[in-house]
């Protein structure tokens, strides 16, 4: 049983805390600036995307750092989410794309374009078996990741967009913009309510 908070900083380390003593149980050095973390539980790692486009896996028994997933992003891993039941691990990057990568072998399968600007938030609904991006380009975009489709794009924000929720067991999006405007659109029409 871990009982572990993970932060990432901008001296370069990721830093685990004991949740019960609020102490830090330890600080790995990193390479890069870690800006999204996300932890797999079935796998049980941690993944991390850096300010170079580099998604990384870390060990925590160990908190030795494994497979390097990179080549792919541009920019910097705005995101991280993953897609349990395909096995893979989605990342989202201000170079516009979005990266689908084997948990297993730590291989890229497959890159969705969609966005015109830099996407900032991921969201996966098991229910209903889609991926939501939101991104600076003001859209949330709704995609297929089995078959690489775009789905639709909820427009209707007039800011950048921030953030990406699914309501879980519920049909609701809830898209958020840099303005404090919040929507919650109906996965069934993909309609603002």
């Amino acid at each position: 049983n871990r009982n572990y908070l993970a932060t990432s900083s901008n001296d370069l380390t990721i830093n685990f805390w004991d949740t019960h003593r609020y102490q830090l149980r330890q600080r790995i050095p990193t390479a890069d600036v870690q800006m999204a973390l996300h932890w797999s539980e079935p796998h049980s790692k941690l993944y991390s995307g850096s300010i170079t486009g580099k998604v990384h896996s870390w060990d925590v028994d160990t908190l030795q750092q494994g497979a390097s997933m990179s080549g792919q992003h541009s920019d910097v891993v705005m995101d991280l989410h993953c897609i349990p039941s395909m096995e893979v691990l989605t990342s989202a990057s201000l170079d516009a794309s979005i990266c689908l990568w084997d948990m297993a072998s730590g291989a890229l399968r497959k890159t969705l374009h969609g966005h015109s600007k830099g996407v900032c938030s991921l969201a996966y609904s098991a229910d209903y078996r889609f991926l939501a991006s939101a991104g600076f380009d003001h859209d949330a975009v709704i995609w297929n990741p089995y078959v690489e489709n775009l789905i639709c794009r909820l427009k209707g924000h007039h800011s950048s967009l921030v953030g990406v929720e699914l309501a879980e067991h519920t049909p609701e999006i809830i898209t958020a913009d840099v303005n404090g405007v919040i929507k919650v659109w109906d996965i069934r029409n993909f309609r603002c309510v």
